[in-house]
């Protein structure tokens, strides 16, 4: 085994020592793991965003994998999973391939934010158009249930917001929340999900 081939089977299994010069790591679909130089990258000729593993800042040859293929990537301080076949919300006209969905909380229950690079709205429009069509405003939130893999999209609405939040947590915990902290409202998501998943079993 030549010494490139060497280094690639050992970055595939951890993530340890060497990854502290790097700036990421890549977590593919059979939970392996491998750590290097981590970018996305945009095949033209594939119409898609890839990512791109290097194992070194100046390495000739990266390697560069579809983003199905993946469960995650890290960058830096952020984190992003892979969404597959996702339909954010019950209308089933709104749905994603594939999509990055950046981690703000990870735990039981996971919060993920997914942006809309190009967009953006004034407050009033963002609100009206949340529930709609998420495609259509800058970000969205997404809750993540780990163990069971379940992913919903959150409505800012606050009967189906409610609702939302019903599917991963307890009455109990909700309960508890607004004991302490007063009514759950959608701004205050990423506050309830820390809390929350402190309780969760």
């Amino acid at each position: 085994m030549n010494q490139r081939k060497f280094f690639i089977a050992v970055s595939l299994l951890l993530l340890g020592g060497s990854a502290l010069a790097q700036n990421g790591y890549i977590k593919f679909k059979n939970n392996q793991i491998a750590t290097g130089f981590i970018k996305v990258h945009y095949a033209a000729t594939a119409h898609e965003h890839q990512v791109e593993l290097s194992l070194s800042s100046n390495d000739p040859n990266p390697k560069r994998y579809h983003k199905k293929d993946i469960l995650e990537y890290a960058i830096h301080k952020d984190t992003f999973r892979i969404l597959k076949e996702f339909y954010p919300y019950e209308v089933e006209q709104i749905y994603y391939e594939v999509i990055d969905a950046k981690v703000i909380h990870s735990g039981k229950i996971s919060l993920l934010e997914i942006h809309n690079s190009f967009t953006t709205l004034d407050k009033g429009l963002f609100e009206a158009l949340h529930d709609q069509n998420p495609s259509q405003v800058p970000y969205f939130y997404v809750l993540q249930d780990i163990e069971s893999g379940y992913v919903r999209g959150v409505p800012s609405k606050k009967g189906k917001f409610r609702e939302v939040l019903k599917e991963f947590y307890s009455d109990e915990i909700l309960a508890a929340y607004e004991k302490e902290h007063g009514a759950i409202h959608f701004k205050d998501l990423e506050k309830f999900v820390v809390f929350g998943n402190q309780r969760v079993n």
